[in-house]
């Protein structure tokens, strides 16, 4: 009887330590796609991947778009309990800087255009947003886990990753260095 009462315990035990750390984590993306990209590595000091990107607005641009601005890169769903919680940080970060060099652009994970649209317009996001409905940027950026962050310098090299729920110390720190970096340098 004691075994079994050990052995109980220890499930237990494991089990609420596989739950913490998942909401630890954030949300995760569901795997999906081919695994052409699995052996690309998308790291800080790299060279930003760029690709067409489509807005929730039907405009096609790339990350080349912003050439000697600070980007951040933000993958996000409207799932996502994290994501939707930073959003007004996000918004209140762009608003603070786009004036100096800088853009985020938000990428959905493979959500409706209409759902995406009505939680944008009530949050009063306004910061350019895409839909990965193919999860090309998700495969090419290695993104397992949302949110995903990842901050570029006016140059295009990856500066920067986060994943998981992002605060304001955290963004100030990261974006603050790249925004007084001198543009063409």
């Amino acid at each position: 009887m004691l075994e079994y009462i050990y052995h109980m315990t220890t499930i237990r035990t494991l089990l609420v330590v596989v739950i913490i750390f998942s909401l630890m984590e954030g949300c995760h993306a569901k795997k999906e796609g081919d695994g052409s990209n699995r052996f690309q590595i998308i790291d800080i000091g790299q060279k930003a991947p760029d690709m067409p990107m489509v807005g929730i607005d039907g405009e096609i641009f790339r990350l080349d778009r912003f050439n000697d601005k600070v980007i951040v890169l933000n993958f996000w769903a409207t799932w996502c309990p994290p994501c939707t919680k930073e959003m007004p940080l996000l918004e209140s970060t762009y608003k603070r800087y786009k004036e100096k060099g800088f853009v985020i652009v938000g990428i959905n994970y493979n959500e409706d255009k209409e759902r995406v649209s009505e939680f944008v317009n009530k949050a009063g996001v306004t910061f350019p947003i895409v839909i990965d409905n193919e999860l090309k940027l998700t495969r090419t950026y290695r993104v397992l886990s949302l949110p995903a962050t990842f901050f570029i310098d006016r140059k295009g090299i990856i500066r920067d990753i986060y994943r998981g729920e992002i605060h304001e110390k955290i963004i100030a720190s990261k974006v603050g260095p790249l925004i007084l970096q001198e543009k063409g340098h």
